[in-house]
């Protein structure tokens, strides 16, 4: 598994900085290309801050970055497009593209953009969801209490669908970008690029090393290359329960 420069930097920060880390995981490999998509998130805050204000309390702040983005792009979502953040963030700012992203790419702009605002922001991870399978969202953490923030409803803040779903699992960074790298993995085994779909369950491991699913997948990968000792370890990390 080879890493490059900026994912060899960025990915061993501690603490991990969601924005570099998410962007590296898209498949940024250069710095000056991480330079332009850093200066993209802060042209976006500053259009926040000028239409919204910055003085706001944290529950008001969160919910006008939710209501911003929203209004920004009223028809953003699509379940098959992209969870890419680079693509994302292209996407604010391609005025002919209304859709804009799925969950995992709307959860990573919202807590990118949430973190800078000073807002303590984390993730909520479901098995099944909508009947659509995996599903992120961002968890909003308030002193008198929590909430969810669903990014794929307009009138998703404050969202309580979520709270008794079996399955729910709270995650922080570094398994939000496991996810993305899952996600690039999943692409690369269904149009079988084999070889690169193991090395994206491999990174993905490398942050989130008790991802079932990575685990599963990477076994599947390596079993179809014939790698048939590697694929019985990967596939023996498994719960039987998901194997």
């Amino acid at each position: 598994m080879e890493w490059n420069a900026v994912e060899k930097e960025v990915l061993n920060r501690e603490p991990l900085d969601l924005l570099d880390a998410a962007l590296a995981a898209s498949g940024i490999a250069a710095w000056e290309e991480l330079e332009r998509y850093r200066l993209r998130t802060s042209i976006l805050l500053q259009r926040f801050r000028g239409t919204v204000g910055a003085d706001l309390p944290p529950i008001a702040r969160a919910r006008s970055l939710f209501r911003w983005l929203w209004l920004v792009k009223p028809r953003r979502y699509r379940h098959s497009s992209t969870f890419l953040l680079s693509q994302v963030l292209d996407a604010h700012f391609d005025t002919t593209q209304v859709v804009e992203g799925n969950c995992l790419g709307f959860t990573q702009l919202y807590n990118v953009l949430g973190k800078a605002l000073g807002l303590r922001v984390g993730i909520v991870h479901i098995d099944e969801a909508f009947g659509q399978g995996p599903h992120v969202l961002s968890a909003l953490y308030l002193g008198n209490g929590d909430m969810d923030v669903e990014n794929i409803f307009h009138r998703g803040f404050d969202y309580k669908g979520h709270l008794d779903r079996p399955g729910r699992e709270i995650w922080g960074d570094r398994e939000l970008v496991a996810d993305v790298y899952l996600s690039r993995g999943n692409l690369n085994l269904d149009i079988g690029n084999l070889e690169q779909a193991t090395e994206d369950y491999e990174k993905a491991l490398q942050l989130n090393p008790r991802y079932d699913k990575a685990h599963l997948n990477r076994g599947i990968a390596l079993a179809a290359l014939d790698r048939e000792t590697e694929a019985l370890k990967s596939l023996g990390e498994v719960p039987v329960a998901l194997g």
